[in-house]
């Protein structure tokens, strides 16, 4: 059985209390995906190239990075179809993890206007964002990147599934205090390379 808890080896100055593991599936209100009947039966006939005031972005796989998410997406689904399907809208911050293709790609989705999610996308609605925060740069980092591959190795598929998602165990601070540091950090280290993306 894998330990519980672990003192990390570099820390913030002031912190020395053990982090605790923790599954994905515990940390989220809700893991899901699309389905392909939803898809071939609803969502794909309902598809336009075109943004309007009554649709929602529908992000796929190349949309989203880190917490970068992009609304200005080749598809876009009316609201009304969307409504239909509310466990893939997205509508509260939420981790989103690819699940076929780019397998090991993650962001964060704060932003506070809805979008609806692709089918090579796993949707996690989070109970905290700060945890979604820190568990989105562990993912992101490459022993979470070797993680992901390891699922992919143990597949016949190139393809991981939402249990997959369920069971992913992420290290989080139980002091707040250093939880906000480590986002903090990792925020500004996003931030500085956004801005030299920019100038380039």
């Amino acid at each position: 059985m894998a330990e519980k808890s672990k003192k990390p080896a570099i820390r913030f100055a002031g912190f020395t209390d053990a982090w605790e593991q923790r599954k994905l599936g515990e940390m989220c209100s809700l893991i899901t995906k699309q389905t392909g009947f939803d898809y071939s039966a609803t969502i794909k006939p309902s598809l336009i190239t075109i943004k309007e005031d009554n649709t929602y972005s529908f992000i796929q796989n190349k949309d989203f990075e880190g917490m970068n998410i992009n609304l200005d997406t080749d598809f876009y689904i009316p609201i009304s179809v969307a409504e239909k399907y509310p466990k893939i809208t997205l509508n509260q911050p939420s981790l989103l993890i690819s699940i076929s293709g780019r397998i090991g790609n993650v962001g964060l989705y704060l932003l506070n206007s809805k979008a609806f999610i692709g089918g090579a996308v796993g949707i996690c609605k989070l109970k905290n964002t700060k945890d979604g925060k820190t568990a989105l740069y562990e993912l992101l980092a490459p022993s979470g990147q070797r993680y992901f591959n390891s699922l992919i190795k143990a597949s016949s598929h190139a393809n991981i599934t939402v249990e997959d998602l369920r069971n992913i165990e992420v290290w989080l601070p139980k002091d707040e205090k250093e939880k906000n540091k480590i986002n903090g950090y990792f925020e500004d280290i996003d931030n500085l390379i956004t801005l030299h993306q920019r100038k380039f």
